[in-house]
């Protein structure tokens, strides 16, 4: 155990200096001067369950009310040292709740139909850097740091917005919990992804019949079967990216007549459940995926594919088209669905769009999912897209129901 090096005397013989300093008085404990003369304890102490070095402020030198002399100094330094060594933060909140704890008592609180997705995701970004704190001590710059990584270091600018998702609804559970008072989530940013921002700069494209039809024979001839299925259903039904990749086998509601796609309101964009029939080429390419756990997309079946980048780059060679996207595909397939005739209304609801933005007020009274009517649109848009790969007649008309 290190001596103590302080005394009164030397205490009071300490004079100000231009900027602040600190005299040690051992085992973390330091007496630092101020400029203007004020002599404030410091204590510096490593967290025993997350390894982080801390540093506080104990209280200012003196023998008067609410200041702390040497000796009073050392004790309150002693015990918080053991408190911070066992893994407790003095100046925080009491809670012994710590992130991992939490994930595992929201999931069992929330049912998600997505667990699996979301315990993933923290898994692989969150917990590693922040599932040993307590949730009351998790602070607006912690959740900053996590995405600034995410975004700049592994460049997932998309994943990165969903981890931003997936933590703030775990703080919004802590708060309703009364384990902390606010979420340190809602003061960070949403990342402007990629797609968005091509869109502000007037760069996105709209992809012809044509293309989406070479895009097709490409994907078949790709080597990955998970990019040439993903590809493919993406052009059949055109829900986002990243709505087919994360798909699990739970989500795919299987019956003898038709198959339809189920998603949670927590993988959509607009935090909305949305269901999606599912055409017969679609039903075909997910009846020859192995099943490898709960994703269907996935190489080790724990986690769904995350090799879109590599992905893209083989496909624009093998196409000859160089300036397309994944998300490019969802806009030309609904440009070639309106193109064949099918309505404007159908097609915003394939695409999972606000009911508002379709009927107004009425969509807070009129929630039917209009299956059939998106089941017809859907194969007769497989029926357009099968004749423009066969050589046949390059639209079919997609004849109007009489609403």
């Amino acid at each position: 155990m290190a001596a103590n090096l302080l005394s009164d005397a030397a205490i009071r013989a300490l004079k100000p200096k231009d900027g602040h300093y600190d005299v040690n008085d051992g085992r973390g404990l330091a007496l630092r001067i101020h400029p203007t003369g004020r002599k404030v304890w410091m204590l510096r102490a490593t967290n025993g369950r997350t390894g982080e070095r801390l540093r506080r402020e104990l209280g200012e030198y003196g023998t008067g009310p609410g200041e702390l002399g040497l000796s009073s100094a050392r004790s309150k330094a002693d015990d918080w040292r053991a408190r911070i060594e066992a893994g407790t933060d003095p100046t925080k909140p009491a809670g012994e709740l710590t992130v991992k704890a939490a994930l595992d008592a929201w999931l069992k609180d929330a049912g998600l139909r997505s667990e699996a997705m979301v315990r993933r995701r923290f898994e692989l970004h969150i917990l590693p850097k922040l599932g040993k704190r307590l949730v009351a001590d998790v602070e607006q710059k912690d959740v900053a740091r996590l995405l600034r990584d995410l975004r700049h270091e592994k460049k997932l600018q998309a994943e990165a917005n969903r981890v931003r998702s997936s933590l703030s609804a775990l703080f919004t559970w802590a708060i309703e919990q009364g384990e902390v008072k606010w979420n340190p989530v809602a003061g960070t940013a949403r990342i402007l992804e990629r797609s968005a921002a091509r869109e502000q700069a007037g760069e996105t494209r709209v992809l012809t019949l044509d293309e989406l039809a070479a895009i097709w024979q490409a994907a078949e001839a790709e080597g990955s079967a998970i990019v040439s299925a993903l590809v493919r259903l993406l052009i059949l039904v055109p829900l986002r990216r990243q709505e087919w990749t994360e798909a699990t086998w739970g989500e795919i509601e299987q019956k003898a007549d038709a198959w339809t796609f189920r998603l949670p309101a927590s993988r959509m964009k607009g935090k909305r459940p949305h269901a999606v029939p599912l055409p017969a080429a679609a039903v075909a390419i997910l009846e020859a995926m192995p099943r490898r756990g709960a994703f269907i997309f996935t190489t080790d079946g724990t986690k769904s594919f995350a090799g879109w980048r590599n992905a893209a780059d083989r496909l624009r060679v093998a196409v000859g088209l160089p300036h397309w996207y994944p998300h490019d595909i969802r806009r030309g397939v609904a440009t070639a669905m309106g193109e064949a005739g099918i309505r404007e209304n159908t097609i915003r609801r394939i695409l999972a769009h606000s009911p508002r933005s379709m009927l107004g007020v009425t969509a807070v009274y009129e929630k039917s999912e209009r299956l059939d009517e998106m089941r017809l649109a859907l194969e007769q848009w497989q029926t357009t897209l099968k004749a423009k790969l066969t050589g046949g007649a390059e639209v079919v008309a997609f004849r109007r129901s009489a609403t």
